[in-house]
């Protein structure tokens, strides 16, 4: 994973982590709706 680091990919970082912030809210959204 450490060529995921390197400036020039970046990009990369920033794609994963908007997909699990987007699942995480999805996830938090179906809990409260249990509640």
């Amino acid at each position: 994973y450490k060529h995921l680091f390197k400036p020039e990919n970046r990009h990369v970082i920033d794609q994963i982590q908007g997909d699990i912030d987007k699942n995480w809210d999805m996830l938090q959204r179906r809990e409260e709706a249990r509640i």
